[in-house]
Parts: C-alpha cells; sequence; structure tokens
C-alpha cells in the first residue's frame, strides 16, 4: 500500500513532465525529469534490499547452509532486523521456536560448543543490546562463524559474524548476524 501511495507524486509529476514537454518549457522538463530519475532510482533500491532480505532472513535454507542445522520445522517466533546505512549492512536476530523437534536440534547443536560463551564472543554479546538477552541463556550450545575480522597488537575487531545458539531448556533456537 505505501509503494502503492508513492506513485501518485510520480504521476503528478509525470503530468507536468508532459504538460511542460506540450508547452516547450525546457527548464521544467529538466527539473521533472531529474526528479523522476531519482525516484525510479531510489525505487529500485528498495525493492533490490527489500528482496534480499526477504529471502535471506525468512530462508530456513539460508540457516541451514551456514550452520548445518535444520530448523524448516521450527516456527518463527521473532525477527528483528536493523538495517545499516547500505543494502546488507546491520544486523538481524531470528527467534525460532524448536520445540516439536527439540531433540534433532539438540543432537545437532551438540557438535557446537557447550555455553557459557568463551571470552571472545561473551565480549561481542555482552556489547550489543540486541544480544543481551542470550547472556541469560545457562543450558545450551552456540557457534560463532567469524565471517571479518581485524587483528591489531593486542585485539581483534569482528565486524561481520554470526552467532547461532541453541536454549536447551526453552528449546528456543536464536540466529544473529551481524554486518558492519
Amino acid at each position: 500500500m505505501v509503494l502503492f501511495l508513492t506513485f501518485i507524486p510520480i504521476i503528478v509529476l509525470t503530468v507536468l513532465d508532459i504538460i511542460s514537454i506540450i508547452k516547450r518549457k525546457k527548464k521544467n522538463i529538466i527539473i521533472y525529469s531529474i526528479i523522476i530519475g531519482i525516484w525510479l532510482i531510489l525505487l529500485s533500491i528498495i525493492l533490490i534490499d527489500s528482496y534480499y532480505h526477504k529471502n535471506i532472513y525468512n530462508d530456513h535454507r539460508e540457516i541451514k547452509k551456514e550452520s548445518g542445522i535444520d530448523v524448516k520445522s521450527c516456527t518463527l517466533v521473532d525477527k528483528y532486523l536493523d538495517y545499516g546505512g547500505f543494502p546488507m549492512d546491520g544486523q538481524s536476530l531470528i527467534t525460532l521456536d524448536c520445540s516439536n523437534v527439540k531433540k534433532d536440534i539438540k543432537n545437532q547443536m551438540k557438535k557446537y560448543t557447550k555455553l557459557p560463551f568463551d571470552n571472545e564472543v561473551y565480549g561481542l554479546v555482552n556489547g550489543n543490546e540486541v544480544t543481551r538477552k542470550l547472556l541469560n541463556i545457562k543450558e545450551g550450545y552456540y557457534y560463532f562463524i567469524d565471517r571479518g575480522s581485524e587483528e591489531f597488537e593486542d585485539y581483534k575487531v569482528h565486524y561481520k559474524y554470526t552467532i547461532i545458539l541453541f536454549d536447551s531448556e526453552k528449546n528456543i533456537f536464536y540466529y544473529y548476524t551481524m554486518d558492519l
């Protein structure tokens, strides 16, 4: 609906552009054409970005591809998406209820690290308001994937990573990604 409403001003501008062409007002033609061009570029960016996020963040296959955990039988509880300034930037936290397949998920997660978090992952989770609630989980397993970091003499900066966590008490699966 919102996307449809954005067409109304563009239709008005197109009509004004056509009137300017008929009346041969070159200054108005250039201004209206530039505005329409900018609108088309912004609309394309929005559509590409929404397509990307719909197919990546809603796709259980992507979680399986990255983690090896089959969560297709789990149900979506919550989804937090915070886009950064550009497409594919930002963070997301997907929360899935895996109560109906808890044994399967737990068996798949046993190959990963048992909680509590190690110091490196603890610092990343504790330093983020979105993920701080994960610190309250006492029983479960997690998997940390470093997709981009930079090492300095005495510390490491992570700017692209994934944290996968299974709360074995509540049977909740968390899939968190950070892309800066």
